[in-house]
């Protein structure tokens, strides 16, 4: 991305400005393509000012993006999770009494493990 601050985004005033997805590689311009990246480009400079993968999940509690690199196994944001016991949780896990898996596809094991 090049439009870190107000004079790298000043310096494409006046410029043909684009929104275009990306899906699998390849430039989607259709609304009804799930794409993978969102890019907001320029097309006079060939540059990407700003762009987001899609998320890989969305976090159970306030729907926040999530990707699997900072979520884990639990598919809580970092505020969410200050609302579950997760240390019990984890117990749990290690004790196979629980699947992460069963606390994601749960509302009834995730009150379980609400404080």
């Amino acid at each position: 991305m090049s439009a870190f601050n107000y004079n790298e985004l000043k310096k494409h005033i006046g410029h043909k400005i684009v929104c275009v997805g990306y899906s699998k590689g390849a430039i989607s311009n259709q609304e009804t393509d799930n794409p993978v990246n969102v890019a907001i480009e320029c097309e006079t400079c060939y540059e990407v000012l700003l762009d987001f993968d899609q998320p890989d999940e969305y976090c159970l509690e306030c729907d926040a993006p999530l990707y699997l690199d900072e979520c884990g196994d639990i598919f809580l944001c970092e505020l969410c999770k200050e609302k579950y016991n997760l240390e019990r949780l984890w117990k749990d896990h290690d004790a196979n009494k629980i699947d992460a898996l069963d606390f994601n596809e749960s509302e009834k094991v995730r009150k379980e493990y609400q404080k």
